[in-house]
């Protein structure tokens, strides 16, 4: 296969694992070979509903019967749109429409919310159910096969558009990155279409034949604990929220379950202070935590960090292979090492473009094909990257550029504050104030709180970087793979 499809991966490993078991669903599970059956018959009543290129939505929640319907018109020549299960109906129909999607793939309660769309097909198949064959339609290499959401925090999310080979080496670069091997299990915790998920974990493991663990309902970072204990996980990906509640329980409350089989505790998408990764490396001491950095439009993955030593909030680690980083000035000039400006990507697994803009790429400069990320970083001595903030997240204090993010990171420090996010707000003398929002651990007092705070700003930050203003506030908005909305 020089350049297999998602079928493929899952062809290949129902061939050489067929008694494996593939996914883990609270007290169900399937094996590779039945998870292959399943995509025939549910194939069987797609095909006279879809053809070869046409978009096929899924909305669904994490399940079987998720994966069996990304297959399942994947390798009927679709191109899939997975869309977060629990996104508003009335904005999922708009978007099905504005997309011209063929048809959305979805069970009973999405139909119910999908009441305005016309265009669904409920997953429903039985044991009984023979059909022909199972059908594999290739698709040339720089088709798009796969359509995914960004999780932008500043705006709406974009829709990029992927192939089978961007998807698929970075998949390859990701594995080699943590040296995953078939014997691994993977607990998921994230929204399958994120595309950390779609590609690191879900399509990853596929192409391992290793087994997929789904954990649904964390209402308890306990949870965690009794799934790694119970499915014995050697890995698993969460935000930076869930590391926090985790560091959170009392030590008493690990000592209950064997975390011994845990190799990787991986997390990205924002920043975690050093005391949580301090009580997350006691906690789970025979894990490895692991910082990475990625962006959909690169189909995530672009750097890994494995902490070993102190922990650096900002350093994500090395590109991994086929990943190229370069640091440039506002007019696009490379930098040198520990020079700070924007960070570009040349990648294998770069975007095609954004839907509705595929033939024009957008973002992307001439060949040889960078992503402008609108990151803000440096590559040190080492040739690791550092991530500072995003381009337009940039407060201008009295004509300097001052990260929003290096501000937070420096009042997380603090043991006092749960949450913290630092916005510009418009000054008539000095063009822009930073002004910190910030929720407070519990049982802290407000003035304590703010003494602690503004004493700890003083002492570690530059006069133009103290925020004028903090706020106390209940509660913060994210976005919706959890992220702080700016």
């Amino acid at each position: 296969m020089d350049k297999p499809t998602f079928g493929d991966l899952l062809i290949r490993t129902a061939s050489t694992h067929p008694k494996k078991i593939a996914i883990v669903e609270n007290s169900h599970s399937i094996t590779y070979a039945k998870l292959l059956d399943n995509v025939k018959v549910f194939q069987s009543k797609l095909s006279n509903k879809i053809k070869a290129k046409q978009t096929v939505a899924l909305f669904l929640p994490n399940s079987i019967d998720y994966v069996t319907s990304y297959f399942a018109a994947s390798m009927l020549g679709a191109t899939v749109f997975p869309i977060y299960w629990n996104s508003n109906g009335k904005e999922v129909s708009n978007l099905l429409k504005s997309l011209d999607v063929s048809v959305c793939i979805t069970n009973e309660e999405g139909k119910n919310k999908l009441n305005s769309y016309k265009k669904i097909c409920v997953i429903n198949y039985t044991e009984e159910e023979d059909p022909d064959a199972l059908h594999l339609h290739n698709i040339y290499n720089d088709e798009s096969t796969l359509f995914l959401q960004t999780s932008g925090t500043t705006s709406s999310p974009k829709v990029v558009a992927h192939t089978y080979e961007s998807i698929i080496k970075n998949i390859k670069a990701h594995v080699n990155s943590l040296d995953l091997k078939p014997k691994d299990v993977v607990l998921i915790t994230l929204p399958m279409p994120f595309g950390y998920c779609n590609t690191s974990q879900l399509l990853a493991h596929i192409y391992l034949g290793s087994t997929i663990v789904l954990a649904n309902n964390l209402r308890h970072p306990k949870t965690i604990l009794r799934y790694i204990q119970a499915y014995k996980v050697t890995t698993v990906t969460v935000v930076p929220t869930i590391l926090k509640t985790l560091s959170n329980l009392n030590i008493n409350i690990f000592n209950k379950y064997s975390l011994k089989s845990l190799r990787y505790i991986c997390f990205g998408g924002g920043s975690v202070s050093s005391r949580t990764i301090e009580i997350i490396r006691t906690r789970f001491i025979d894990a490895q935590v692991v910082q990475t950095y990625g962006q959909t439009e690169a189909g995530p993955r672009i750097t890994t960090k494995i902490i070993n030593g102190e922990y650096s909030i900002t350093n994500v680690g090395k590109p991994l292979e086929g990943v190229k980083v370069e640091i440039r000035n506002q007019q696009g000039v490379p930098l040198l090492e520990n020079e700070v400006g924007e960070i570009y990507v040349s990648s294998v697994s770069l975007m095609r473009g954004y839907v509705n803009n595929v033939s024009r790429l957008h973002n992307l400069t001439q060949q040889p094909t960078f992503l402008q990320t609108g990151d803000i970083g440096y590559l040190d001595q080492g040739g690791e990257l550092h991530l500072l903030g995003r381009t337009n997240n940039i407060i201008k204090h009295k004509g300097i550029q001052v990260s929003p993010e290096e501000i937070e990171e420096v009042i997380k420090e603090t043991a006092c504050v749960d949450k913290v996010i630092v916005k510009g707000e418009e000054d008539e003398l000095y063009g822009q104030i930073p002004v910190a929002y910030i929720m407070l651990e519990d049982g802290f007092e407000y003035q304590d709180a703010l003494e602690e705070i503004r004493s700890h700003c003083h002492l570690n930050l530059s006069n133009h970087k103290i925020p004028r203003k903090l706020v106390i506030v209940d509660d913060l908005a994210r976005t919706a793979n959890g992220k702080l909305r700016r």
